[in-house]
């Protein structure tokens, strides 16, 4: 896994104005941050969908806002490979022990060669390794999950 910052309270600011303000413009300055981060051989991007009430509420899937942005940045294809189930919560409503569990993802078309999933943040590292999982038998040769922060080991 690639992260570009630690959680701390400047970037917490930054995803909490992207999800809960509908902030969306942040999307591309969160995007610009990870292009770096992203293996120069990759074959697409992807991003792990936010579940559908967050999208209706939302009015767009912030991760999927910033692996497009990456995707045209670096001139790679932004493909939706992982999809989430209808009655899947979002992890930040779940207890640690929940969230460990991960989400419940399926592959929505196959996964050919390198492959970056987009994600915002990194808590238990559930989320990516499901994605990882997902992409890996769907086809995908390797799966390199890039995401805005991380928390910190003595935090999680």
């Amino acid at each position: 896994m690639r992260a570009r910052f630690v959680l701390d309270e400047a970037v917490r600011s930054v995803i909490v104005a992207l999800k809960y303000r509908r902030e969306r413009r942040l999307a591309h300055w969160v995007g610009d941050q990870l292009v770096p981060l992203v293996p120069a051989l990759i074959d697409a991007i992807t991003w792990v969908p936010a579940t559908p009430e967050r999208v209706r509420w939302r009015g767009y899937d912030q991760s999927q806002e910033i692996a497009t942005h990456v995707a045209r940045s670096l001139g790679v294809p932004c493909e939706r490979l992982l999809g989430r189930t209808s009655r899947d919560q979002r992890q930040t409503s779940r207890t640690r022990h929940e969230r460990a569990q991960g989400p419940q993802l399926f592959a929505r078309a196959p996964a050919d060669g390198l492959v970056a999933v987009i994600d915002d943040v990194v808590t238990t590292g559930a989320t990516v390794a499901t994605a990882q999982a997902v992409l890996r038998s769907s086809g995908s040769a390797l799966v390199v999950p890039v995401v805005l922060a991380a928390t910190p080991k003595d935090m999680t």
